[in-house]
């Protein structure tokens, strides 16, 4: 970034609230703005011109986007923060059960006060999504102490009932934290006693609903999948249900397997290549194979390179760039992202092998002219 760019930011007093509850934004700019443009998504009002807007009111349950353009007088840059505004309805500790995938669990004395004496109630969550998990995260958590949690405590239990596994008592600070129903239900259920003196804040929770663990699908992508011998191909693992573990095997690649999530492999001789990926999780593992996913096509000297420049290889390269054609007298300039010359030189040869080895990791552009032709590409250095 150079100094004095314009560059959107902002920032919100909270990102998750009850129904009607209100959210001031802040702006946090870089460079100098003039003038500021907010979208509010499901907000009232639903846009606003001033540089720190407040008071916008959110009266229905949902995930919201917030988008802040902002003008300098020249430019005009865009900011939009996705599902930023998390809205959900209040559920106030009781006795009995509630369905839902999206709320704020609170004692009874809600968000301003604390909860009373004398309290015992029994509440169960469940999931209103088929084959949905119940999901509670705790944000807030003070219940009066006792080395034995015996005076005030919040116990949870795996279950639809006080009978199902117990999760864990609480007091104090000690905060439950984050909890996932593990039972067949999906629910949670919360048990709550007070004594006859003392009381504190109580607690807020967000309670949302999980997908079931499931196997994951295989599916992956390339950057490309019809290269020249010692070009480099990008792979994306797409598998779906969250896989913890990839398998990866690349016929005629370097290397010819690997085990990260996103390899980059190097083909050498022309030919058809399959690809394979097995993508895992603690639930099960599922494969995929694209046969003759990768062409390697032969180099060519004979091909007409007027319209597409110069070629570059391999790309990320570590020691050597190998650039063809390079036709004697062409002027060969690399620059950095700041468009910095870091490299030049006149090329002397129908073959050119620049070594590369003095430059550190990162994005570099190559201009190379040849008479009236300039071409430019963009190439990466690894180490």
């Amino acid at each position: 970034m150079v100094p004095g760019d314009l560059i959107a930011d902002f920032i919100a007093d909270k990102t998750s609230i009850s129904v009607g509850e209100t959210v001031g934004f802040t702006d946090l700019t870089r460079g100098n703005p003039v003038s500021w443009l907010w979208s509010f998504e499901g907000g009232d009002p639903p846009s606003s011109t001033l540089q720190n807007p407040a008071g916008i009111t959110y009266n229905s349950t949902g995930n919201y986007d917030v988008t802040l353009s902002v003008d300098d007088g020249s430019n005009v840059h865009t900011l939009t923060r996705y599902d930023y505004i998390q809205v959900s309805v209040e559920y106030l500790m009781q006795s009995g059960q509630v369905t839902t995938c999206n709320g704020t669990f609170l004692d009874t004395g809600g968000i301003e006060n604390n909860y009373s004496d004398n309290e015992d109630m029994t509440m169960t969550f469940l999931p209103e999504e088929p084959d949905g998990r119940i999901a509670c995260d705790f944000t807030l958590f003070a219940v009066e102490w006792e080395s034995n949690c015996d005076y005030d405590w919040l116990k949870v239990f795996d279950g639809l009932s006080p009978s199902a596994p117990l999760i864990g008592k609480y007091c104090g600070t000690g905060s439950p934290g984050y909890l996932i129903a593990t039972n067949p239900d999906g629910a949670l259920t919360f048990q709550f006693h007070s004594d006859y003196s003392v009381t504190e804040p109580g607690w807020v929770a967000l309670v949302t609903c999980e997908d079931p663990p499931a196997v994951p699908l295989a599916d992956f992508t390339a950057d490309q999948t019809m290269i020249h011998p010692g070009e480099t191909v990008s792979f994306s693992d797409l598998s779906l249900h969250n896989p913890t573990f990839w398998s990866w095997n690349f016929p005629g690649g370097d290397p010819s397997s690997s085990f990260i999530q996103h390899p980059w492999v190097i083909y050498h001789d022309p030919g058809q290549y399959d690809v394979t990926l097995t993508a895992s999780n603690a639930c099960g593992s599922d494969t995929k194979t694209i046969e003759n996913f990768i062409t390697v096509e032969p180099l060519s000297l004979t091909e007409d390179y007027s319209a597409g420049g110069i070629l570059l290889f391999p790309n990320p390269a570590r020691e050597y760039l190998e650039l063809r054609p390079v036709m004697p007298g062409g002027i060969v300039t690399v620059m950095d992202l700041s468009m910095k010359v870091v490299k030049s030189f006149t090329a002397q040869t129908v073959y050119g092998r620049m070594p590369i080895g003095d430059l550190s990791p990162g994005i570099y552009f190559l201009a190379y002219r040849y008479g009236d032709y300039p071409f430019f590409r963009k190439f990466v250095v690894i180490r």
